[in-house]
């Protein structure tokens, strides 16, 4: 989780906003913003109901409240070099380095558009010693690799239903964690996930369902299996 908290932040929203998408887009947060849905910034007894039976770390966190980070990129970088650093990566002639290991990832997309976009990052990953490395794959190839889980990355569009229901289990279930053809591309598989999706689909009426989804999106955001991007915030 450290290591994918680390990418995040180092992910320049700002920076892409302003020069690709001329401050008209919002950062993205979680799968609802800008819906009832949406995470709250207080964690809600239900949410703690559920996230206080597991002991991992996801959880502990997902159980604290939300904060918004205001923090500068220079700061964001600083933060995200002590994650690495915890972890046993340094920075040696250049590269990012654990024993013997060279930290670099391969991004794959379908949508040329995405190109300018990565690029980007990978200047801004490239100056801590992470490298990128970008490929646009034809429609054919591309689902064939992510059908297959055959990635390192991807860029992906989910569109969220706002009466959320099994769909969600496609998405982030652990049983669709290595099954070819789901959607599950993250690979996600954690139990208070399982849960909270079971009590969406069991939900019997919509403030319950409000809150379960609320928990869902508290949970996915603290895993930091994804690096949200923009929304139109009039959406």
């Amino acid at each position: 989780k450290d290591i994918r908290k680390a990418l995040s932040l180092l992910f320049p929203h700002k920076f892409i906003n302003r020069v690709l998408n001329h401050n008209l887009l919002q950062q993205t947060s979680g799968p609802w913003d800008n819906s009832e849905l949406s995470a709250t910034l207080k964690t809600s007894s239900t949410s703690k109901n559920i996230l206080e039976k597991y002991d991992d770390y996801i959880s502990k966190d997902a159980i604290l409240d939300l904060s918004i980070d205001r923090n500068d990129e220079r700061t964001k970088v600083k933060n995200a070099l002590k994650l690495l650093s915890k972890n046993g990566w340094k920075i040696k002639n250049g590269k990012m380095i654990k024993n013997k290991n060279i930290l670099e990832f391969e991004v794959i997309t379908n949508q040329s558009n995405m190109e300018r976009l990565l690029l980007i990052w990978k200047d801004k990953l490239k100056k801590i010693g992470v490298n990128i490395r970008i490929r646009i794959l034809d429609s054919s190839e591309f689902q064939n690799r992510i059908s297959t889980f055959n990635f390192d990355a991807i860029i992906f569009k989910y569109y969220m239903s706002l009466s959320p229901g099994n769909e969600q289990s496609i998405y982030w279930g652990s049983w669709a964690a290595n099954k070819n053809g789901s959607r599950n591309y993250a690979g996600i598989s954690h139990p208070a996930i399982d849960e909270t999706i079971n009590k969406i689909t069991n939900s019997k009426n919509r403030n319950n369902l409000i809150e379960y989804t609320r928990t869902l999106d508290r949970i996915l955001r603290n895993g930091n299996w994804m690096i949200p991007l923009f929304h139109d915030p009039y959406h």
